[in-house]
């Protein structure tokens, strides 16, 4: 399987690890505080760009995590696993899955270019679909909104009448050089950054009443 996600233009993008979009779901992190900034690494032409932490990433990771989870025998309706490998691969397969949808959804050109092409991906991104539904880790909230989108977006289900991709602007069909689609990811990163400081300032700390007032 490639490394990468082509448009054929010279610019490519490869993403595996964790997911940008949002942090792990509180299911996953139980008993341990919230991951620092997700892994990613994306390349651009000759170039990339790492993660926070200077981690590299691939996208066999997805593939490698299916093989784990499958010779586990891994159901997603099982209890969240305590083994530290399986773990890690249940994660992976929720974090890659999420994060795809993202650029699916931002990036439909690049990736319907790569996606259609591949049957590899048309595969391994279905098992991802169903295993992340199953879990129903993304149950009533917005990436269950976005992988929804998302797979109508790339024909794995019927498009609804009314579907709309509202991620797509114009700027994805002008995306014709390596240093265009690097200002775009620059720009997404910080506008992922500005969005999950807003959620944290909305929730707050919570200030229990008194029993004296109660």
């Amino acid at each position: 399987m490639q490394d990468c996600l082509s448009d054929g233009s010279g610019t490519t993008l490869s993403h595996t690890g964790n997911q940008t979009s949002a942090s792990l779901p509180q299911r996953l992190v139980v008993g341990r505080k919230r991951r620092s900034p997700p892994a990613q690494l994306i390349y651009v032409g000759s170039r990339c760009l790492r993660s926070p932490r200077g981690e590299r990433t691939s996208p066999g990771v997805l593939e490698d995590s299916k093989q784990i989870l499958v010779a586990a025998n891994m159901q997603p309706d099982d209890p969240f696993p305590m083994d530290d490998k399986i773990k890690e691969a249940y994660s992976h397969v929720v974090e890659n899955t999420a994060f795809f949808g993202d650029v699916a959804l931002r990036f439909p050109r690049i990736v319907h270019h790569y996606y259609d092409r591949n049957s590899d991906w048309d595969g391994l991104l279905r098992w991802g679909l169903n295993f992340c539904n199953r879990t129903g880790v993304f149950t009533g909230g917005a990436h269950q909104h976005v992988l929804t989108l998302m797979s109508q977006e790339l024909g794995i289900t019927e498009k609804s009448p009314d579907f709309i991709n509202p991620y797509r602007t114009e700027r994805d069909d002008v995306l014709h050089t390596a240093e265009a689609f690097q200002k775009i990811l620059r720009e997404e990163e910080k506008r992922r950054r500005k969005e999950e400081k807003r959620k944290e300032i909305r929730k707050g700390p919570r200030i229990s009443r008194s029993r004296t007032e109660l």
